[in-house]
Formats: C-alpha cells, structure tokens, sequence
C-alpha cells in the first residue's frame, strides 16, 4: 500500500515545480496539508522501525536495523531517531495519540522521547510511574502550545532537576555519568555536527586535554598563531581521535579494553 502511495505521490507532484496556484490561500494549505503529511510519514516509519527491530528483518538480511532503514534511503541521524521513537511509542499512549493525528512533527516527538528517557534516568522513576505520566502530558500539553524541541528538551531537564531524590545513596547529576549523552549529524554542506551532555568528570578530563593540545603556537618566523581559538580547540580534538585511533590499533600497547569471544571447535 505505502508503496503505490509513494509512487503516486512521485507522479502527481514530482512533474511539475509548481505544486498549487499562486494564491495565497491554496499555498498556505498545502504548506498545512503536506507538514501533516510529513509528521504521519514520520509516525509510520517509526512504527515500522520498531516492527522491523521486532520481528528480526533486518537480522535475516544480515543487517542492523539502522542498516536496513539507512539501505532504504534513510540518513543516519533520521534512522537512529526512528528507532528511538518507534521503541518508546507503545509506552507512552498520549504522545502515541497525538503523533499518529500528525499534530507532532518527528522532531518534536523525539524531543519528548527523550526528555522522558533523562527523567526516568536521572529520577529512577519508571515510565508508567504517575510521575512520568504527568511529564508526559506536561511536555505535550507544551509541544500544543508552540514549544520548540529544544524547549521541550529544556522542560524535560529541569523537571529532572526538581525530582531528582535527595537520599544520600543519589549521585549527584553533576556526576551521574549513567545520563551522558551524544550525537551527531551530517549538515547539508557535509560538515559534522554534534552535541554531547557529560558529567563533570568526563567534560573536565575532555577540556584539560583539548586546553592542554589547543595552546597557540607561534609560526616558525615568530609571529603570533593566525587560529582562533574555536579553531585551536578544533585541531586539538583532531589529535586526540588520532591519539585514540592510534591506541586502538590491534598492535597498541595500551588502550581501551576490548571484547572477545572464544571459539572451542572439537576435532
């Protein structure tokens, strides 16, 4: 079915570049129609992410389901976000509701899926706990009213700030590095771009060696470093991926432990 629907789509609009008439009306619902479009599109391939994960597809192909889904056209960032949302989806029925409407666009979906996975983290609360039920319907109510997904992201945390237990047993958020978190996407020019949310220790040890590498460094006719200093931080962290890519070369002689699997084939 999704497939002649595609094909149709393709026949009636990918002709000519002029979807509607020049009226002001008719371009403003189209816009309307086809962003609800989009957000339904983005339900579906999250439920069919989760499904595929499920019932093993993408194992009998010899794939990841991210490999499968990115085999099929989907870049890797959008993959990643429908498997996210898709696992998340069945346990958090307002949110399944409302994006199955195509009132959520797949980025605001994904903000609230993710705003609830640091609470439940950070708080220990599980997802149909009454407490995770109310953020949910806190973050949705929010995502009707206009909120962006950084927004909701920004709501999710501090609701995680001002539920985190005080017992004494509780590390610290500062500290928890059970909440770390990072991610990156290719831009439309082909540059990398990301994010990452660590504990103090990892951001102190990961600022100490990107200061220590990223000092200027005057030219060898003594002028000043021309480099800014995003620039020098940039090239610093290139040098430590090479120092890691380096450690983690079959013939290092110290680096990051590593998995293995033993094999007994009797003879």
């Amino acid at each position: 079915m999704f497939a002649e629907v595609g094909d149709l789509l393709v026949d009636q609009l990918g002709v000519d570049s002029r979807v509607v008439d020049d009226v002001d009306a008719d371009i403003i619902d189209a816009i309307g129609g086809v962003v609800r479009l989009r957000a339904i599109t983005d339900h579906v391939l999250a439920l069919l992410s989760a499904q595929a994960e499920r019932v093993g597809v993408a194992k009998r192909s010899g794939m990841r389901t991210r490999e499968l889904l990115m085999a099929n056209g989907m870049a890797p960032g959008v993959a990643d976000r429908c498997l996210r949302v898709g696992r998340a989806l069945g346990e958090l029925p307002t949110l399944y509701r409302h994006s199955s409407n195509g009132f959520f666009s797949g980025e605001h979906v994904d903000a609230i899926v993710r705003g609830i996975a640091h609470v439940s983290t950070r708080t220990r609360e599980p997802v149909g706990s009454e407490a995770i039920v109310d953020l949910q319907t806190t973050l949705v109510g929010q995502a009707i009213s206009g909120a962006s997904p950084a927004e909701l992201m920004a709501l999710a945390r501090a609701a995680a700030i001002e539920a985190a237990p005080d017992d004494e047993d509780t590390i610290p958020a500062a500290e928890d590095a059970t909440v770390n978190e990072m991610g990156w996407h290719q831009g439309d020019d082909g540059r990398l771009q990301g994010s990452f949310d660590l504990d103090v220790l990892t951001g102190e040890r990961l600022i100490c060696a990107v200061d220590t590498a990223s000092r200027p460094r005057p030219l060898p006719d003594g002028t000043s470093d021309p480099r800014s200093a995003a620039r020098r931080r940039a090239d610093a962290f290139r040098q430590l991926l090479d120092c890691a890519v380096r450690a983690a070369a079959d013939d290092a002689t110290s680096g990051a432990p590593r998995t293995e699997v033993v094999v007994t084939v009797p003879l």
